[in-house]
């Protein structure tokens, strides 16, 4: 990692800056999970110049149990590149693989190996294992698996409808993410299948969620993570 910056609201990060030579790579299922995880965090960092990478693990085609189909992959493929726009993020990648169906196994954890491996990311962003959705928690453990080589892995809060679990999500990394809360929310709404899925309280939601988070570190918005392990230069 880079030198420390000095300004005010970057000593609420982990005590060192990234900069344009620390490649950042942030994993999801889904289009639409890693701006909920850590959009804010991404928005942030492509700011100062960092290589944001984002992966998508499964097509995220949805259909309704009668049939209809709510999001084909290639509308989602769209709202994702957009979305990643929104956080000035261009570098957008989906593994392709099954909806609703992502396994914990060699070829998933093979293919997440194969874009950390090109990219060598200085930190790596997750789903929180404890998920409960199927996709969330397999796609963590298949990341953790691709990861294991790599110095940085923080787990992204999760958000309700998913991540309702009986284990605590415990937030020890918090990022200040109150210049760039707006991109976020933007980047949210850029998937308009789930907005109109879930409507304008769950932009609200994430809001007050950041704000909670905020709250506890001393800033007006965060996000939180779990640490899996963090490499920090001092």
């Amino acid at each position: 990692m880079s030198a420390p910056i000095d300004d005010q609201s970057d000593r609420h990060l982990t005590g060192s800056a990234f900069g344009p030579d620390d490649p950042i790579v942030a994993i999801g299922a889904h289009f639409d999970d890693i701006e909920l995880g850590c959009g804010g965090t991404l928005a942030k960092v492509a700011r100062r110049g960092c290589p944001v990478t984002m992966v998508t693990m499964t097509t995220s085609q949805y259909t309704h149990a009668g049939g209809g189909i709510h999001r084909s992959a290639s509308v989602a493929l769209g709202e994702g590149v957009k979305a990643a726009a929104a956080l000035g993020i261009s570098d957008v990648r989906c593994l392709n693989l099954a909806n609703r169906n992502l396994a914990w196994d060699g070829e998933t954890v093979a293919a997440i190996e194969a874009v950390l491996t090109e990219v060598k990311p200085a930190l790596i962003f997750t789903h929180w294992p404890f998920d409960t959705h199927q996709d969330h928690h397999f796609g963590s453990l298949a990341t953790l698996s691709a990861a294991r080589y790599f110095p940085s892995l923080l787990m992204y809060d999760p958000m309700y409808p998913s991540g309702r679990s009986y284990q605590p999500f415990r937030a020890q990394v918090y990022f200040d993410i109150s210049d760039t809360i707006d991109q976020k929310l933007e980047a949210i709404h850029c998937h308009a299948c789930e907005h109109a899925k879930y409507g304008q309280d769950w932009l609200e939601a994430v809001r007050a969620r950041a704000r909670l988070r905020g709250y506890e570190t001393g800033v007006r918005y965060a996000e939180a993570f779990e640490a899996v392990r963090l490499r920090i230069r001092l």
